[in-house]
Parts: structure tokens; C-alpha cells; sequence
């Protein structure tokens, strides 16, 4: 039987099929763009935003795109048909699935994702945290090493998570992320100076609210990105926007990337500090994973942070990992899925956990179950994996303020 591991990024979606122990990748769109997303007038008409189809994916959230405005979350079901009707155009049938989220995502964010791939022909699909499965879909050496904390952060999402080897299983011990913290914002501070340029150049706002406009800002600003990442020099081409060219934005563009940066690396390690006070311990390895990790000055913040090797993961590991991560699988497990997309869980947007929907009153989705012993693929299974336990009487991890056993122990 085949197996398909999918992990939606901001950019590419990237398909990894296993199919008779042949292993494949391929990535949506497949040439140099990127996946749909709009840029917007940031909260208070101050700045801008890019939403981008992972962090708008909701039940009832549209993005305003080129060709009109469309749900995000049948913009995703028709990605993933493309990736359903290839295996039927192979021969090879539809695949089990499994689809790498980020660990910071609420429990409605979790079910579109399961809805979209089901609605898409996936007929039982498993849900897998983006850490562990790029714990999963790294090199032996990392699989080798622990306790093992995987830094991921993204254009869209960050997410650290410790993990340990306890009787031949890889067991989690604690994890935070931050929905909202990625190489967009980083970019969004670039559309906000270029968006100021073209403001004086055209001595007009009518300019800067054009989305075209906006969008090829964008382009601009993932170039100085990576012109930041090379620790080269990137002018900013006002030209290819207006063909009015402003060197003059070069240096305030610049310092303002730095403050941006500094600020954004300042929250990671606060949540990378928290792990670490949970886990009680100080991890052998960091894997980084994600676009932000390739910036000089983040690499350089891990490595004197916490005086570890750094290993720098393939931007395939994630979804090769929830490939990985379904072929562990058993059939029982496999066979326990329900069939057919789930309904739509009466969720409000903005809860972000199970008791906070319990105590207005709504009605709860069920869980997402977990598959134990999460085992790396070179190791030996038998011990159950899964997440520390917690103590009845102490407060609940969902910052709740209850006991745990009236809150999401209940």
C-alpha cells in the first residue's frame, strides 16, 4: 500500500510518496511562485500583512486573490485533488495520508485540514506535528541524538519541541509555537517601506492600494530576505514596481529588517526557553528546519544560545516524515479511521483549546488521536510514545487556570 506524506508551507505545498519502498517528492505549484495569499492592511490600518493560505485556513475565511475571492479551504481542497488524481492517473490508488500541521494550530485549524484532504479523496487521513515529522524525515545522525529539539520556523509559523528516547520510542516532552511568527512578518516590514516609497514617489495612497502593486511588493520583499540570508547587499527595485528607483530607502529598510528581526528572535527564544525549563534538560542536537533558519543571524542566535551541534534540515524532511510517519501506522490503526470528512466542528474562531470551547458552552470536536510508540524507523518499538503526564491536581497546560481534572482531564 502507498503512503503520502503532505506538508502545506507557506510557499509550496510538498507531496512525499513511498510507493513499493521507492520514495518521491514533489512540490505545488511546481514552478517559482508560490501559493495563494493576499497582502492586507495590517490590524489598526497601520503596516501591512501578508495572509497567506496556511495561516488563514479556516471553515469560513476567504483570500482575495487574482482570479477573485475564494475560501481557503477549498483552495486547499483543490491543491490536494491535484495530488489525489495523480496516484489515480498511476495506477497506484489513493495513498494513506498523512498531513504535518504545525503544533500551535486549535483544533478547528486541525480539522479543515483533515476535511480538505478527505474532501480531496484521501479516505483516511492522520494528522502528525510538524516537529515530530521532521524529527522523522532527518538524517540517522539527528535520529541518533537526543534529547533532540527541532527549532521550525518558517515563512508562516514557528514551533519548538523536545523530544527524548525512552525504551527504544521517541517520546515528546514539552513544545510551544507561535501561529503568527514567520518570514512574512519579516517581510511585511520590506512592503511597509517600499509601500512608503511609492507613497512619496506618487505623492498618492491610490498606488499603494493596488493589489498587483502589493503583490509584486511581496515578491520584492522575499528577495531582500534572501539577498539578508546570503549576507549580501539587495537593492530594493522600486523600478520593476513603478520604474522609479529610491536608494534612499536602502538604509532605513535595513535597520528597520534588523529591529524586525531582533524583535521576532527575542520571542522565539522566550518559547525555546520554556521548552527547555519543562524538559528539565539540555538538548544534545538542534535541527533546524524552515526559511528563517537559514538567516546567519538566527543560526548564530542557536549556536550561542545554547552551545549545541546545529543541523540544518532539507526542506523535503517535513513531508518525507509524515510519509514516514504513515507508514508506522499499523493496519488496526489504519483501519480504526473514520471514512468520509468529518463535520465541522461548532468552534469559534479564536479558541484555542478544547476546554476553552467545553466552558461556552459548545459543543466539543473529538480528539485527535494519537498513534503510540511514535519509533523512529532505525529504532526498535515496544514502548509507548506520547506526551508526559500530567497531574490531576495540577493547573491544566492550557492555560486555563482550572485543575486538570476539571478542565481537559474531565
Amino acid at each position: 500500500m502507498a503512503t503520502v506524506g503532505i506538508d502545506l508551507g507557506t510557499y509550496k505545498l510538498r507531496v512525499a510518496r513511498e510507493v513499493n519502498g521507492v520514495r518521491t517528492v514533489s512540490s505545488l505549484p511546481p514552478d517559482g511562485g508560490r501559493l495563494p495569499f493576499a497582502v492586507e492592511p495590517a490590524t489598526g490600518g497601520r503596516g501591512w500583512r501578508i495572509a497567506s493560505l496556511k495561516r488563514a485556513l479556516d471553515y469560513d475565511t476567504s483570500l482575495t486573490i487574482p482570479s477573485g475571492t475564494a475560501r481557503t479551504l477549498d483552495l486547499l481542497v483543490e491543491l490536494l485533488r491535484e495530488v489525489a488524481g495523480s496516484f489515480d492517473a498511476d495506477g497506484d490508488g489513493i495513498p494513506r495520508c498523512a498531513v504535518a500541521v504545525p503544533n500551535c494550530f486549535s483544533q478547528r485549524q486541525r480539522a479543515v485540514f483533515q476535511e480538505a484532504a478527505q474532501r480531496a479523496g484521501f479516505l483516511r487521513v492522520r494528522l502528525v506535528d510538524d516537529t515530530l515529522a521532521a524529527l522523522l524525515g532527518s538524517a540517522p545522525t539527528v535520529q541518533q541524538s537526543f534529547p533532540a529539539l527541532v527549532y521550525q520556523w518558517g515563512a508562516g509559523t514557528f514551533s519548538a519541541a523536545l523530544y527524548r528516547r525512552k525504551g527504544g520510542a521517541v517520546q515528546l516532552v514539552a513544545q510551544e509555537g507561535n501561529r503568527a511568527l514567520g518570514a512574512d512578518d519579516l517581510d511585511a516590514e520590506t512592503i511597509a517601506v517600499i509601500a512608503t516609497g511609492l507613497h512619496d514617489v506618487c505623492r498618492s495612497g491610490t498606488a499603494v492600494a493596488d493589489p498587483a502593486v502589493l503583490r509584486r511588493a511581496a515578491v520584492v520583499a522575499a528577495r531582500v530576505r534572501h539577498a539578508l540570508a546570503a549576507d549580501t547587499e539587495e537593492e530594493v527595485p522600486l523600478a520593476t514596481l513603478l520604474g522609479v528607483p529610491d536608494a534612499s530607502l536602502l538604509p532605513i529598510l535595513r535597520d528597520r529588517l534588523r529591529a524586525a528581526l531582533a524583535a521576532m528572535l527575542a520571542e522565539t527564544t522566550t518559547l525555546v526557553d520554556r521548552v527547555l525549563a519543562v524538559g528539565g534538560c539540555t538538548p544534545a542536537v538542534v535541527l533546524a528546519v524552515g526559511a528563517m533558519t537559514t538567516l546567519s543571524a538566527v543560526q548564530t542566535s542557536l549556536r550561542t544560545r545554547l552551545d549545541v551541534p546545529v543541523v540544518r534540515a532539507s526542506e523535503d524532511a517535513v513531508a518525507f516524515g509524515a510519509a514516514v510517519h504513515a507508514g508506522l501506522i499499523s493496519d488496526a490503526e489504519w483501519g480504526r479511521l473514520r471514512r468520509g470528512p468529518p463535520a465541522p466542528p461548532a468552534v469559534k474562531a479564536g479558541m484555542e483549546s478544547r476546554c476553552e470551547v467545553r466552558n461556552a458552552g459548545l459543543a466539543v470536536p473529538p480528539a485527535p488521536r494519537r498513534v503510540g510508540p511514535m519509533v523512529m524507523p532505525t529504532l526498535a518499538a515496544g514502548a509507548r510514545g506520547g506526551r508526559t503526564k500530567q497531574g490531576r491536581n495540577t493547573l491544566c497546560a492550557c492555560g486555563s487556570g482550572r485543575k486538570f481534572k476539571r478542565c481537559c482531564g474531565a
